[in-house]
C-alpha cells in the first residue's frame, strides 16, 4: 500500500510541476490548518531533529548538515548527504523497517545536465529524515535504531 502511495505521490508531484495555474485552499483544509497548535508543532520538530542530530553522530555512512538553533527554525526533515551509491540500499532498507525517506530535491528538468558538479553532488547524495510532528520519540528512536543497524561495505 505504501509503495502504491509513494507512486502516486511521485506521479502526483510530476503533475503539479507541470501546472501553474493559482488555486485557493479548500475550506476543511483551512479549518484543519487553523486549529493546529504552532508551538506544539514546533516543540515536537525541534525535540525529534535534536534526537535525530545526536542518535546519528555515529553512522560514519551520513554525512551530517546543521541547522542553526534559533526561534526562527521549525524543520521537518533532518537533511543528511548520503553517498550516491548507497542512497537507495541505506532507503531501501530503511523502508523494509516501515521508514521512508524521501528525496526532496531531484534535479529539476529545465537544469538538465547543465548542474555545477558541487550542486550536482547535494542533489544526489542528500537525503531527508522526517522529523515533523507526526512523529514522537518513540518513532525517532526506532529511526535511530534501523540507521544504526544498517552497515554497508
Amino acid at each position: 500500500m505504501k509503495d502504491k502511495a509513494l507512486s502516486q505521490f511521485s506521479e502526483a508531484e510530476k503533475n503539479i510541476n507541470k501546472d501553474f495555474y493559482p488555486y485557493q485552499i479548500d475550506r476543511l483544509s483551512f479549518e484543519i490548518i487553523n486549529s493546529i497548535d504552532e508551538e506544539e508543532l514546533i516543540r515536537k520538530r525541534k525535540s525529534n531533529y535534536l534526537i535525530l542530530s545526536s542518535g546519528l553522530k555515529e553512522v560514519s555512512y551520513l554525512q551530517h548538515t546543521f541547522l542553526k538553533e534559533d526561534d526562527n527554525t521549525c524543520p521537518m526533515f533532518f537533511p543528511v548527504l548520503i553517498e550516491k551509491e548507497l542512497r537507495n540500499a541505506v532507503r531501501g532498507k530503511l523502508a523494509e523497517q516501515g521508514i521512508y525517506c524521501p528525496i526532496h530535491w531531484p534535479i529539476p528538468p529545465q537544469i538538465g545536465t547543465d548542474v555545477i558538479s558541487s550542486t550536482k553532488e547535494i542533489y544526489e547524495q542528500v537525503l531527508s529524515i522526517p522529523c515533523d510532528q507526526r512523529y514522537d520519540q518513540e518513532d525517532i528512536k526506532k529511526v535511530l535504531t534501523v540507521f544504526n543497524s544498517i552497515h554497508l561495505r
